[in-house]
């Protein structure tokens, strides 16, 4: 039986590793990228590199940044009263796409018992240092899938007894369960965020 070159094989093998490419998939790509040896090519992987090299994550809200050490997600003319709190950078730019004029704050996550994955592991914390005088609404925007759900409940609580002064909602239901933001139009996504209930 003739079996592909280590080379092409651990292509294909890393292809798979990523999330919604299959066998087929994966082994369509490496045999384009193998036939097309032409200049896109040598882009692609020295764009894979540059994530790899350049991207970092914002000390402040932990969206991606590239040089400066707080991002653009973190501006002055965005509306400080407002923090809106998401599970993974990706979820800002969803988000961003309905208009929404205030702050960010990446997760990194949602609790996960089963995964071993406990407020420690989430930054929690660091959203608790960002909270000021300023600060008039936390929107908790994770995923509505159970563990989302419990994170967004154990946020609630723990921002109900750090100030009850501040209103803590959560976008309204329009999104389906288990949905991801990116795969959510922006129009339901606007029209949940228009709609948030407070928790």
């Amino acid at each position: 039986m003739i079996s592909l070159p280590d080379t092409l094989q651990s292509l294909i093998d890393s292809f798979k590793k990523l999330p919604g490419i299959g066998a087929k998939t994966a082994e369509r790509l490496a045999y384009y990228i193998a036939e097309n040896t032409n200049e896109s090519n040598y882009n692609f992987s020295k764009n894979i590199i540059n994530v790899k090299d350049r991207l970092s994550i914002c000390n402040v809200c932990f969206f991606y940044i590239e040089k400066e050490n707080i991002c653009n997600a973190c501006n002055s003319k965005r509306d400080e009263s407002k923090i809106c709190v998401v599970q993974r950078p990706k979820d800002v730019i969803a988000i961003d796409k309905t208009g929404f004029p205030g702050l960010y704050h990446v997760l990194g996550g949602v609790l996960s018992p089963l995964d071993q994955i406990g407020p420690e592991d989430l930054n929690i914390n660091e959203l608790f240092q960002r909270l000021n005088d300023n600060i008039r609404e936390i929107i908790i925007a994770t995923d509505t899938s159970l563990e989302g759900d419990a994170t967004s409940i154990y946020l609630a609580d723990k921002l109900e007894r750090y100030n009850s002064k501040i209103i803590v909602s959560k976008l309204a239901r329009g999104i389906p369960i288990g949905g991801q933001f990116d795969y959510i139009d922006e129009m339901t996504l606007a029209k949940a965020f228009t709609e948030r209930t407070k928790i």
